[in-house]
């Protein structure tokens, strides 16, 4: 006969319907007495056909109620990648548990070295190779764990972007925003836009590694490449279909700086460049290019051509010294070693660039792009005249007080198609301007707590103007107001009694109130009451 209520015996658990204890593992019931493969529901976790506490060696927590092989995991994450669909989630191992997604502040890619596509093979979407599930079956379980396991990012988080992207706009860029690593190839031709350069760094600035190729081509709204601040490697393991190219840079008319080389690092690992009709780049920072990215020697005839790249530039090959500078609080004096090219009359002037910097970090083309934008001050300076050959300097001014500049130098030279012009310009310098008086203080506050004792809170300035180092407060005791003494709070209560603006009278007014009596027809009139006295006469 079946029971509806367990024996005390069984304690919190289940029992079956004769009345035998269930084993501690089951939930709801049972088939069989201390069995945990007979439960009807488990307390924890199913492994296999059996409910258990935990999940046993090598195997998963899945969806928080079964155990699930690393095998099992695995397809699920291959599924989803080779599926491609929005709701899929390519399954990680975190926790001892198979999950859709690393949590926040995870990855599956070792964010503390740089990664290397050819190790992360489910990343790509390949599918497992036989080879590798055999090395699985024979132990290798730990390489694949590895592969899925979620691990703690070293700062920002990697993100992978995967195809042929396509840089047109900035609306095609921002579709790249965050990405860390592409499994692809990227091709820019931006040719206008507002901000270009400021949009490209924000949407492409966290760039590391291109698997593919690189193309710039008829990109005429770009100067530099220093928005790919963080790209590092270029594996080139596709190569563009009109050759064995990895980086490919073609007609861009105000290209001028691909890196600052002092500063970045590029590996291209296979693949040569091709550089054609970039009349502005000039010669010497492509051959600056191929030796810090290892492709020196690659290249065959005419895929650097040296006559249609850097023809249109004055390509810097002289160094300005500064010989003066001087400051003040709103001025910075500047002076530079005089300078004359072979024909003097190539030399237009100079250009003097300034522009805030609170860090030493900044770079020639910063900021700039061919559309307008530019981050720095531009001042034109004529040359000096001929005979006098004195120093070129500038004074630059309406700054702000205490603040760091970067400042630079070039020439402005006239193109000529019979010699190519060489021109200087200088080194970035830093200089920080002079103190001066602070604004004042903002939104002074005073309380007192006790009869000998005021309490003074106020903002900082807006316009400190300097290092601020203490405050001096001044303090003056002043008469007691005999308002107060005068006022009779018993009838009019504890306020405090209000203060009209004193009126003063118009011209027209002094002349009618004057009490002159001299001369024909003078006369003079009672002077009106103050909307003070007439208060006082109410009362």
């Amino acid at each position: 006969m079946p029971i509806y209520m367990c024996p005390s015996t069984c304690k919190h658990r289940a029992c079956t319907q004769h009345g035998h204890c269930c084993h501690d593992q089951c939930l709801g019931g049972c088939l069989e007495a201390g069995n945990a493969s007979s439960c009807v529901a488990c307390q924890n976790l199913q492994h296999q056909d059996t409910c258990v506490d935990r999940c046993p060696q090598g195997y998963y927590t899945f969806k928080g109620w079964r155990c699930v092989s690393l095998s099992f995991c695995q397809d699920l994450h291959n599924q989803c990648k080779n599926g491609k669909s929005s709701d899929c989630h390519e399954y990680v191992i975190h926790n001892k548990a198979c999950i859709p997604e690393c949590p926040s502040g995870y990855t599956t890619i070792n964010s503390t070295t740089r990664c290397n596509i050819r190790d992360y093979p489910s990343l790509l979407g390949r599918r497992e190779s036989e080879r590798e599930r055999k090395n699985t079956k024979r132990g290798g379980k730990r390489e694949l764990e590895g592969r899925l396991n979620c691990t703690p990012c070293a700062g920002l988080c990697p993100k992978m972007c995967t195809g042929l992207k396509t840089v047109d706009s900035v609306t095609a860029a921002q579709a790249l925003r965050g990405c860390t690593v592409l499994n692809g190839s990227l091709i820019i031709k931006i040719r206008g836009g507002n901000n270009i350069a400021a949009e490209l760094e924000a949407n492409l600035g966290q760039l590391e590694e291109i698997t593919g190729y690189l193309t710039i081509k008829r990109a005429y709204a770009l100067v530099s490449l220093s928005f790919l601040r963080k790209l590092h490697i270029i594996r080139g393991e596709t190569l563009t279909q009109d050759g064995n190219y990895s980086f490919y840079a073609l007609d861009n008319q105000n290209l001028r700086q691909l890196w600052d080389w002092n500063k970045h690092n590029l590996t291209i690992l296979q693949g040569r460049m091709f550089f054609l009709h970039n009349s502005k780049l000039c010669m010497s920072e492509i051959r600056k290019m191929e030796e810090v990215t290892g492709t020196k020697g690659r290249d065959i005839k005419n895929e650097i051509a040296g006559r249609t790249n850097g023809d249109q530039a004055s390509c810097e090959n002289q160094v300005l010294k500064f010989t003066t500078v001087r400051t003040q609080s709103d001025k910075i004096l500047i002076k530079w070693e005089p300078f004359w090219p072979p024909d003097f009359r190539d030399l237009l002037g100079f250009m003097v660039l300034y522009k805030e910097a609170p860090y030493k970090n900044v770079t020639e083309f910063d900021g700039q792009d061919a559309c307008g934008s530019n981050s720095w001050v531009i001042a034109d300076v004529d040359p000096p005249p001929r005979a006098t050959e004195g120093e070129p300097g500038y004074l630059i001014h309406t700054i702000k007080p205490y603040t760091q500049y970067a400042i630079m130098v070039k020439t402005q030279l006239s193109a000529s198609d019979e010699h190519q012009v060489l021109g200087a310009k200088s080194e970035i310098i830093y200089v920080r301007t002079n103190a001066t008086k602070p604004s004042v203080p903002l939104d002074p506050i005073s309380s007192s707590n006790s009869s000998s004792q005021i309490i003074l809170k106020w903002k900082p300035p807006t316009d400190p103007n300097g290092n601020i180092t203490h405050y001096l407060v001044f303090c003056q005791q002043q008469p007691e107001d005999s308002d107060l003494y005068k006022f009779d709070y018993c009838q009019k209560g504890m306020k405090l009694p209000s203060r009209a603006p004193t009126h003063l009278d118009t011209d027209e007014e002094q002349k009618w109130n004057q009490t002159d009596e001299s001369g024909p027809g003078s006369h003079c009139c009672a002077c009106p009451k103050t909307d003070t006295q007439l208060k006082k006469e109410a009362e």
